[in-house]
């Protein structure tokens, strides 16, 4: 999913050499579609999971585009999210969004942890599940230190998570649900 045709030209260039470099047979169904989220027309319940990968940020209407990603996902279906936070008060994280909005025309929005989970809640999503992010790798002497103690981007800080578009039936995804059945 882009807005812009010249980028969708590059995807397609990439995505054809790596098919090829790679040697990939048969090559996946791939469509790209030329839309802003908001304004994607698809039928409702067409994908079993969405991915905003450093993305969301640009979404020019926040509100329109999750509800966009509730309605698209088949019930049971999950959304995930991952990109950094704003954190109010960081003065110089603020300069360089306002310096790569000018420099390059682009929406960066970044959204606090809180507002974020506020959004999922209101427009439908449950089991919001955040996570640290963790890269490079990690001795083997030090395997039983608590991962938290290794994030590169801890998920307080960050906005990486996954939720769920209920299936409005009684499924296993809540740890604290209890079954009415009896034996």
């Amino acid at each position: 999913l882009e807005p812009a045709a010249d980028m969708i030209a590059i995807a397609e260039e990439r995505l054809s050499g790596f098919l090829r470099n790679h040697k990939v047979e048969p090559a996946p169904a791939v469509r790209f579609h030329q839309a802003s989220l908001e304004d994607l027309d698809l039928e409702d319940g067409t994908f079993d999971g969405i991915l905003c990968r450093a993305s969301l940020h640009h979404v020019v209407d926040e509100e329109a585009g999750l509800a966009q990603c509730h309605r698209l996902l088949k019930p049971g279906g999950v959304l995930g999210i991952s990109e950094g936070a704003w954190i109010p008060g960081l003065r110089a994280a603020e300069a360089l969004l306002d310096e790569e909005m000018r420099e390059y025309g682009t929406l960066e929005n970044p959204f606090t942890t809180e507002y974020l989970d506020h959004l999922l809640e209101r427009h439908g999503f449950g089991n919001v599940e955040r996570y640290h992010g963790v890269f490079g790798l990690v001795p083997a002497r030090q395997g039983d230190v608590a991962v938290r103690t290794f994030a590169a981007c801890p998920a307080e800080f960050n906005n990486t998570l996954t939720a769920r578009k209920p299936l409005r039936l009684p499924d296993t995804s809540g740890t604290d649900a209890r079954t009415a059945a009896e034996i």
